[in-house]
């Protein structure tokens, strides 16, 4: 099944939480890879069965940093646009029967763009190695290909006050792609006992 594209409303606006409600999202598959009792995956069943159940959405956290990345987010992805000579189509969310992603643009029919603000001194080291993908981004970015269904993820990360920027692509990593895609069954899964048990 084709992953339906909503693109008609505004991302982070009421009717895209709505579209999150109760749905795993790849900004949170991280903690469904890892291992341990201290991935926040536990937390994050409770909080989408809790929506489940409820029909309310978890408050999300937000701080200065998040709110800076936001702002910052049109300019970054108009150096992108004029940095690759491409257009990116915006739209506010991707989702497939049990997963979502909501990508912060798309290029062309096979690729995925992620965009993240950091502060200058931890966007220094990565520029010092330009070729290696952050690992903190990488379920994130790998998860987007596997609810598009696309083929390759550029992520950019910056800061508007400084020089350079990090642009680096990932194709699709076709076994991580099957690994992640059994974390996502098994949480779904325990998910859904978790709230019929809960219901019942």
């Amino acid at each position: 099944m084709d992953p339906e594209i909503i693109d008609n409303i505004e991302q982070g606006g009421p009717e895209w939480h709505e579209l999150r409600r109760g749905l795993p999202t790849a900004s949170r598959f991280a903690c469904l890879m890892a291992r341990g009792e201290q991935t926040g995956r536990r937390t994050y069943l409770y909080q989408l069965a809790g929506e489940r159940i409820t029909g309310e959405l978890t408050e999300s956290y937000s701080n200065d940093a998040m709110e800076a990345g936001k702002t910052a987010e049109p300019e970054l992805r108009k150096h992108y646009a004029f940095v690759r000579d491409c257009e990116v189509r915006q739209v506010a969310f991707v989702r497939t029967k049990k997963a979502g992603f909501s990508p912060d643009g798309l290029i062309g029919d096979d690729g995925v763009l992620e965009i993240k603000r950091t502060a200058p001194h931890l966007l220094i080291p990565l520029l010092l190695e330009p070729e290696k993908f952050p690992a903190k981004h990488y379920a994130q970015c790998q998860g987007g290909l596997m609810v598009t269904g696309r083929k390759w993820c550029d992520l950019l990360v910056g800061h508007p006050r400084m020089p350079k920027k990090l642009i680096v692509r990932t194709h699709r990593d076709e076994q991580y792609i099957s690994d992640l895609r059994d974390a996502v069954d098994v949480f779904e899964l325990e998910l859904r006992r978790l709230v019929e048990k809960l219901k019942g």
